[in-house]
């Protein structure tokens, strides 16, 4: 085999194996990105929200998520961070780290809530991040803004 033929087989087997399906790894995380602040805890059994304790800390309760698929948040005490993926079929959020610190009120069911994140349904004015079949946080979009 000459080396012109060996380079371009070489050259064909890098383009095919190389490649990826853009469509699995595209993040359709435009509408996402910003801070959003939880409001509340619902549960799908009794179809109620029940409003957070100490609404009124403009940072806690927070969750921002960046354009590089980053997210951060505050609860009262805490920060933590992670990783989250849209795409038109799911919201996941993985990699959930951070400190740890004892809540006080409403804030260690926020932080549990976080940390044990199952399924999230992103809506365009709301987020609900699922922390069992029933239970979840409901996040509104902040008009209080934390740099991306």
């Amino acid at each position: 085999m000459n080396k012109f033929t060996f380079f371009v087989a070489l050259f064909l087997c890098v383009g095919i194996w190389g490649c990826e399906d853009k469509e699995d790894t595209k993040n359709d995380n435009n509408d996402i990105v910003g801070t959003w602040k939880c409001i509340g805890f619902g549960n799908e059994e009794t179809k109620k929200v029940k409003p957070i304790w100490s609404k009124h800390c403009e940072k806690c309760y927070t969750i921002t998520f960046k354009e590089d698929g980053i997210f951060e948040g505050k609860s009262l005490f805490n920060g933590f961070s992670g990783k989250y993926k849209v795409n038109q079929t799911s919201f996941e959020m993985t990699n959930i780290g951070g400190t740890k610190i004892g809540e006080m009120g409403d804030a260690g069911i926020f932080i549990h809530g976080i940390y044990n994140a199952q399924n999230c349904i992103f809506e365009e004015d709301s987020v609900c991040v699922y922390y069992s079949k029933t239970a979840y946080l409901l996040f509104k979009r902040s008009v209080f803004r934390i740099p991306l």
